[in-house]
């Protein structure tokens, strides 16, 4: 299944033909899930931005990033940018 959705987004950013870019900053745990998603590019709609945190900690899985002992180790990823255009 993709990580994005077509028919999860909100009815109103479909509705009103919304676009815009987005790009996240994550917190990745030392078990490869989302802990936190900070937007440091908005699409310019709080709802699309929100949504595109929610699905990210949701659905996003990474290999963990490792000290010099091989340990995991928490860390911060920059998503590319994603791109919503509707209408």
């Amino acid at each position: 299944m993709p990580l994005f959705n077509v028919n999860e987004v909100p009815e109103e950013a479909l509705r009103y033909g919304w676009s815009g870019v987005a790009k996240g900053d994550l917190t990745i745990t030392p078990q490869g899930r989302v802990s936190a998603c900070t937007i440091v590019q908005s699409t310019g709609h709080k709802l699309l931005d929100d949504f595109t945190c929610k699905v990210l900690m949701m659905r996003a899985r990474f290999t963990p990033a490792k000290d010099k002992d091989g340990k995991p180790i928490e860390s911060h990823y920059l998503t590319p940018p994603i791109t919503y255009k509707f209408g």
